[in-house]
């Protein structure tokens, strides 16, 4: 794409691979986009140092950074959220084997806040290679978009988002999110075991509860292919149907959740 490119820069950051784009939005609309595979011989903020100082796209001036976090969360009801909560409550459910920064989302629609944290380290990493830095969870764009869609008041609708060796399983009854799971997996065959686990405990019925799956190109058909084995209800997410063939959907190398979270910035 042609246009101006933008000094705000967005940044997915991962266990393997970091993903950098520039978009702006204003007539003519300028986008770019460049993963990054990190070389695990070299420490975070060496790899950090390496990319700017080689990746094109970094080499314009940069005043603002949102940095997309693929990690653990965990949820905290937004009635009773409280601020001051966030940290013992996240070091409750995840123990620190370094010093972390907990931050938070407020996801209205579900009516939940997630908290999430990153290794003060790699925020300093972060904050010296790029400035001024705004950390968000990979999750929030997706609940986001997910509990509007779709939408029926007492519908209930799960979804399923493989990422890096990762599935994330939300399940919503129209807005509300009635639970969210992580899980490290390898294969096809992992996903579906925990995602029909989900069902049985929440006594979903799996002959009727819609599944949408988004999960990269190359593993999404046999993704799908393996939750139709025990379910009727299976559909693919595509972020190019999912926002009308936006030319920043066209980009299938980027993770879903970036897409989402860079298309909430078009549409506003």
């Amino acid at each position: 794409m042609t246009g101006n490119s933008s000094s705000q820069l967005y940044l997915r950051l991962a266990p393997t691979q970091l993903h950098f784009a520039r978009l702006n939005i204003a007539p003519p609309l300028y986008f770019e986009a460049v993963p990054y595979a990190m070389r695990h011989t070299t420490s975070l903020s060496g790899n950090l140092r390496e990319a700017r100082a080689t990746v094109p796209l970094l080499q314009s001036p940069i005043t603002h950074t949102t940095v997309l976090v693929s990690a653990p969360v965990t949820t905290v009801p937004l009635d009773e959220f409280e601020e001051e909560d966030c940290e013992p409550l996240y070091n409750a459910c995840f123990l620190a084997e370094q010093p972390r920064r907990v931050f938070y989302d407020v996801v209205p629609s579900a009516h939940v806040v997630l908290l999430f944290a990153v290794d003060t380290a790699v925020c300093h990493s972060l904050e010296e290679t790029f400035g001024q830095v705004y950390f968000t969870s990979a999750l929030t764009p997706l609940l986001r978009h997910f509990g509007v869609k779709a939408v029926e008041a007492s519908a209930q609708r799960v979804f399923v988002h493989r990422h890096d060796n990762a599935v994330d399983i939300a399940v919503f009854e129209g807005k509300a999110l009635l639970t969210l799971n992580s899980f490290n997996v390898h294969t096809a065959t992992d996903v579906a075991y925990y995602v029909f686990n989900i069902l049985k405990k929440l006594d979903l019925p799996i002959a009727t509860t819609p599944l949408y799956v988004s999960a990269p190109s190359a593993e999404r058909v046999n993704l799908i292919a393996t939750l139709q084995t025990h379910s009727p209800q299976v559909f693919p997410i595509k972020a190019s149907s999912e926002f009308n063939r936006h030319p920043i959907t066209l980009h299938e190398a980027l993770p879903y959740d970036f897409t989402t979270l860079l298309m909430s910035k078009v549409l506003g």
